[in-house]
C-alpha cells in the first residue's frame, strides 16, 4: 500500500512539475540573487542561506523592520487567477507571518502561514493540521475571482468559494515569500517557489509578420532604438548586459541595420547619429539628463545626503541620478560643448529613449525626461526645451504628481511625446506606480511651453511611444505587461481626442516570465505604408532579446 501511494504522489508531482510555468526559483541560488531577481525586505537580526538545493530563511528578530521577505510581480488578472506552488520544510514559527507565503492578485490577497503543526490562512483563520517540520511538502495554492484551494502534495484539503476576499494592499499584484512580520520569529527551508497566472485570451493583429533581431543565450538584450535613414535603412542599437539589470550596463551593446523593411538585420561596427540632433548648420544638439552615474559604494551616503536616487549596481559600485545637460556643436566646429541645464536641487532625473524626442515643424526640440524631487513621491514628467535650435536649454514640467480620487497618488515618467498634424505637440506618459497601468496624455498648444492637465487614456500598457502617421492618424505603441504579456498599439483619428480601444491591435501575447523584461517598442511607417514596431521581449525559453513586428493598420474608415 505504501509503494501504491509513493507511486500517486509521485505522478501529482511530476505532472504538477511538467506544468507551463511562467516563473521558478530554485534554492540552490538565493532569490535576489537568480537570473530573474526577487525583490528583497531584509532586516537585522535575519539571514537567508543557500543549503545544497535549498535556501534557509531565518528570522530572529522581534523590532520593527526585522523580518526577511521576498516578492515579485506575477501580472495576475482576478478574474482568472492563477496557481502559487512552494515546497518548504518547516523549522520554526512563532506567530502569524513568521513563515508565509503571500498572493495577490490586484483585487484581493491572502496568505498561508507555516507553523509547525498546521498550515493557516491569513485572513479567515482557516487552517490544516498537519506536521510541516517532519518532512519537505509541496504547498499549491490555486486562486480565481474569491475562490481559493489549497492542496497539500497533490491532495486537496481546503476549497472555499468566498476564501479570498480581503482587499489587496495598494492595488499590489504580487507572489511573495518569506517571514513578513517583524514581531514574529521563524525559519524554514525553501526548495522551490514557482507561479503561473491563467492568460485570458487574445485575438492577434491580422497579417502580423514577426522577426528577430538579436537572440543569443546567456545575454540580456534590451531597450533598442530605432531610426529611420534618409536612405530609407533602419538603424537600431540596443543593450547586451551580463547581468538582468536595467541599472548595470556590463556587457555594453550592439548596432544592427536593416535594408529590407526590417525582415533581415546585420551587424554593424559603429553607430550613428540620431537625425533629430543635427542642427541647421550641419552641427549637432541635444540636451538630455546625466541618468545612472557609478561610483563607488562608500560615496553613497554622499549622495543620498543631497535628496537624490542611489542603487545598488554590482559589489562595490552604487549608481545615482542627478541633473541635465545639453551638448552643442556649431557646423564650423569640430568639437562640441556640455553644458549643465539650471535644475532644482536635489532633482533626480532619468531618461527615456528616442520616443521621448520631437523637433517640431517650427524648429522647437523637445526631449521628455522625469524625476523626483528631494522630498520623495511620486514621480514627475519633465521635457528639456530650445527653441533656439540648441543655443539655449530649459526645464519644463509636463505634469506634476496628481491625486485621484479612485487611484489615490498618480505620477508620471517615462514620456513619449510627438507633433500633431495641427501643430500641437502631445506627451503620453507611464503612470507611477505602474499598477495603476493606463496611460496619461498631456498635450501643448504653445511647443511645448506649457502643457494641459494629464488625462487618463483607456489604453492599459506602458512604456509608450507616439508616431503621427503620414495620412493624419496617430499610433501609440505599448508593452502590455499583464497576461496575456506582450506588444500592443491603438490608434487615434482625431489627435488624440479619443482612442480606438475596441480595436486595439494586438501585436504579440506570447510573453512569458517577468513582466519587467518586455516592452519599450518604438514604431515607425515605412515607405509602403507597413507599420515596423521594435521592442524587446521574453518568451518561455527565458532569453530576453530584441524582437520587431512587421503589421498594417487598416485604411482610415
Amino acid at each position: 500500500m505504501k509503494h501504491v501511494l509513493a507511486l500517486l504522489l509521485a505522478c501529482s508531482l511530476n505532472a504538477v512539475a511538467s506544468e507551463d510555468w511562467d516563473e521558478c526559483y530554485r534554492g540552490s541560488v538565493l532569490p535576489e540573487s537568480g537570473e530573474w531577481p526577487w525583490a528583497v525586505s531584509a532586516g537585522s537580526n535575519t539571514t537567508a542561506v543557500v543549503e545544497g538545493d535549498c535556501v534557509r530563511i531565518t528570522d530572529r528578530g522581534t523590532a520593527k523592520g526585522q523580518l526577511r521577505f521576498y516578492n515579485r510581480q506575477w501580472h495576475a488578472d482576478s478574474s482568472l487567477g492563477g496557481v502559487v506552488e512552494a515546497r518548504l520544510k518547516v523549522c520554526s514559527c512563532s506567530a502569524q507571518a513568521g513563515v508565509i507565503v503571500m498572493i495577490a492578485d490586484g483585487a484581493n490577497e491572502t496568505s498561508l502561514t507555516f507553523y509547525p503543526d498546521r498550515v493557516e490562512f491569513g485572513h479567515g483563520g482557516r487552517s490544516h493540521t498537519m506536521n510541516t517540520a517532519a518532512a519537505f511538502h509541496t504547498y499549491r495554492l490555486e486562486l480565481r475571482g474569491t475562490r481559493v484551494s489549497l492542496s497539500v502534495d497533490g491532495r486537496q484539503v481546503v476549497d472555499e468559494a468566498t476564501g479570498l476576499t480581503k482587499p489587496a494592499h495598494q492595488g499590489r499584484n504580487c507572489v511573495g515569500f518569506g517571514s513578513l512580520s517583524s514581531a514574529a520569529t521563524g525559519e524554514a527551508l525553501w526548495e522551490f517557489v514557482r507561479h503561473r497566472t491563467h492568460t485570458p485570451a487574445a485575438r492577434l493583429a491580422e497579417g502580423v509578420e514577426h522577426i528577430v533581431v538579436y537572440k543569443k543565450p546567456d545575454v540580456y538584450a534590451c531597450f533598442p532604438g530605432l531610426m529611420r535613414m534618409p536612405d530609407s535603412a533602419l538603424f537600431t542599437s540596443f543593450g547586451t548586459r551580463v547581468r538582468r539589470s536595467h541599472i548595470d550596463g556590463t556587457g555594453g551593446g550592439a548596432a544592427y541595420t536593416s535594408h529590407d523593411g526590417g525582415r533581415t538585420w546585420q551587424p554593424v561596427a559603429k553607430g550613428v547619429t540620431q537625425p533629430l540632433f543635427l542642427r541647421r548648420d550641419g552641427g549637432m544638439t541635444y540636451a538630455t539628463a546625466y541618468g545612472w552615474r557609478e561610483v563607488p559604494s562608500e560615496r553613497a551616503g554622499e549622495f543620498r545626503s543631497q535628496g537624490l536616487t542611489v542603487r545598488d549596481v554590482r559589489p562595490g559600485v552604487v549608481a545615482y541620478l542627478s541633473g541635465a545637460y545639453s551638448f552643442l556643436r556649431h557646423g564650423n566646429e569640430e568639437k562640441g560643448k556640455r553644458t549643465p541645464v539650471a535644475t532644482p536641487e536635489g532633482l533626480s532625473l532619468m531618461n527615456y529613449n528616442s520616443a521621448a524626442l520631437c523637433v517640431t515643424r517650427a524648429g522647437v526640440r523637445l526631449n521628455a525626461i522625469y524625476g523626483r524631487h528631494k522630498d520623495g513621491g511620486r514621480s514627475t514628467s519633465f521635457v528639456l526645451r530650445s527653441d533656439d535650435d540648441g543655443e539655449t536649454w530649459e526645464l519644463v514640467t509636463i505634469a506634476k504628481p496628481v491625486t485621484d480620487a479612485k487611484d489615490g497618488e498618480i505620477g508620471f515618467d517615462e514620456t513619449a511625446v510627438a507633433e500633431l498634424p495641427d501643430g500641437r505637440v502631445i506627451a503620453m506618459m507611464r503612470p507611477d506606480p505602474d499598477r495603476h497601468g493606463y496611460l496619461y496624455q498631456s498635450v501643448s498648444d504653445d511647443g511645448g511651453k506649457t502643457w494641459g492637465r494629464p488625462v487618463k487614456t483607456p489604453m492599459w500598457g506602458y512604456p509608450a511611444q507616439l508616431l503621427a502617421l503620414r495620412d493624419g492618424r496617430v499610433v501609440c505603441s505599448y508593452g502590455y505587461r499583464r497576461a496575456p504579456m506582450g506588444i500592443r498599439a491603438c490608434l487615434s483619428r482625431d489627435g488624440g481626442g479619443t482612442w480606438d480601444i475596441a480595436r486595439e491591435f494586438v501585436l504579440r501575447a506570447d510573453g512569458k516570465r517577468s513582466g519587467s523584461d518586455l516592452g519599450y517598442p518604438l514604431t515607425t511607417e515605412l515607405e509602403d505604408g507597413t507599420l515596423l514596431t521594435i521592442y524587446y521581449f521574453t518568451c518561455g525559453d527565458g532569453i530576453t532579446h530584441i524582437a520587431a513586428t512587421r503589421w498594417k493598420a487598416p485604411k482610415q474608415d
